[in-house]
């Protein structure tokens, strides 16, 4: 569409504004008389003003990108009526040109008149190249990150919190960096959100080091000593728990209760094995034997093991392979974006044991604390166990050495221990 309007013969700039915006800004368009019939004199003269009304349009529906799309319109707009003034073949030509540019640097100039005194300082340095757009070189440093894709978008998504505070990487200092954390822990986030989003910003701010955007003697986020008190007097995390046998029983008996069949099975596999949500979810039957399974990936080069199967689970796992339909143990989960076929079940899982009145000190990964504990109580040595639950080691021989205690040396071990699951429940 055409923002441009002829009306007897004379033009006008037109943006019509969306009809959500309308009454925030008491109108249905924008409009400027240019006072010429000339179409491409017009075109020129319109451009700075439709800019201009576009990134208001913008702003208003609060996308955060409005002063960068500002900038790159009035950018463009000056490049190109430079570019007319070097291509210019005659003098009646250039002096056309000259007088476009004029005009155009008397309407940035108006433009500038007309916005908030911080927006305008910051939008003339950024046109004029003596300031830099904060969000310039986020796409190249987000492409440098090498993450797991959760923690990639946990981090892009901690960044945009310092995007929408600046606008250009110029106004950064410690002042208003320290600022910008009292505000966040003002909206009731904790000491760990807070040194997350630290984290965050101070990566994005060594890629620009790094590049050499920014100087190497400044980091606006070098904080920690003025935060030092504040993260001391910081309350801790309860620490995880262990789930008791009988807790253990109880959700498992609330899942069958619910008909939630995988999610009881999940439950008894948990228990008696000690891995992780994702490690059992991500299961294929082709990791399953008789006597155990193995997990080729892991957090740690210890968590590659194979695990012993206890004897209780023997009709479970045969039942699991037989009504598995898409080769996996535990079938026809879904998939979430970042390929964890955990997500949804555990979201489940989170919901039952607080119906079991378990609290947030006990998680799926709990499992793991029990295990552990019944081992431990069992009397079963500790490297034994490390190599069940996949845990290193901490002495030099065996940690360092050893390839680690046999399937049978861990099978024993597993049929040590017991819970009170009713009889022939486990089928």
């Amino acid at each position: 569409m055409s923002n441009l309007l002829l009306r007897k013969n004379q033009y006008s700039a037109l943006v019509m504004i969306p009809k959500e915006l309308q009454l925030l800004f008491g109108k249905s368009r924008f409009s400027k008389a240019l006072n010429t019939g000339d179409e491409r004199k017009a075109q020129q003269l319109a451009a700075p003003y439709v800019t201009l009304w576009k990134a208001q349009i913008e702003q208003a529906r609060g996308n955060k990108g409005a002063m960068a799309q500002a900038t790159l319109y009035w950018q463009s707009a000056f490049n190109l009526q430079e570019k007319s003034i070097t291509d210019a073949l005659t003098s009646s030509e250039r002096e056309y040109s000259l007088n476009g540019m004029e005009a155009l640097t008397d309407h940035f100039n108006e433009h500038l008149k007309a916005i908030p005194e911080p927006e305008a300082v910051i939008l003339h340095g950024l046109v004029n190249g003596t300031s830099t757009l904060i969000t310039e070189h986020y796409e190249a440093w987000k492409s440098k990150l090498d993450l797991a894709p959760k923690t990639k978008d946990q981090m892009t998504r901690d960044i945009d919190t310092l995007f929408k505070r600046f606008s250009t990487l110029e106004e950064i200092t410690k002042e208003k960096v320290l600022k910008l954390i009292s505000d966040i822990e003002d909206q009731g986030k904790g000491v760990s959100t807070i040194k997350r989003l630290l984290f965050a910003y101070r990566n994005y701010w060594y890629y620009l080091q790094d590049k050499r955007i920014v100087s190497i003697e400044h980091d606006p986020f070098d904080v920690q000593k003025a935060l030092q008190g504040k993260f001391k007097r910081a309350k801790k995390n309860p620490a995880r728990k262990a789930f008791t046998t009988d807790e253990v029983i109880k959700m498992w008996t609330i899942a069958k209760e619910k008909k939630d069949y995988k999610l009881a099975d999940l439950i008894v596999l948990g228990a008696y094995t000690g891995a992780r949500i994702e490690e059992l979810c991500s299961l294929k039957l082709t990791d399953v034997t008789d006597d155990s399974f193995s997990l080729g990936e892991a957090k740690t080069e210890a968590g590659v093991r194979v695990v012993p199967l206890h004897s209780a689970l023997s009709k479970l796992i045969n039942r699991l392979k037989a009504e598995s339909k898409d080769s996996y143990l535990i079938n026809q989960l879904t998939f979430n974006k970042y390929g964890d076929r955990s997500n949804a079940i555990g979201k489940r899982f989170g919901r039952l044991k607080t119906e079991a009145g378990c609290d947030s000190t006990l998680v799926f990964h709990s499992f793991r604390k029990t295990l552990i504990t019944l081992l431990e109580q069992a009397e079963v040595p500790e490297n034994f166990c490390c190599d069940i639950v996949g845990h290193e080691k901490g002495t030099m021989g065996y940690g360092h050495y050893s390839d680690g205690a046999s399937l049978a040396n861990k099978k024993e071990a597993i049929e040590k221990i017991n819970y009170p699951f009713p009889k022939d429940s486990l089928r």
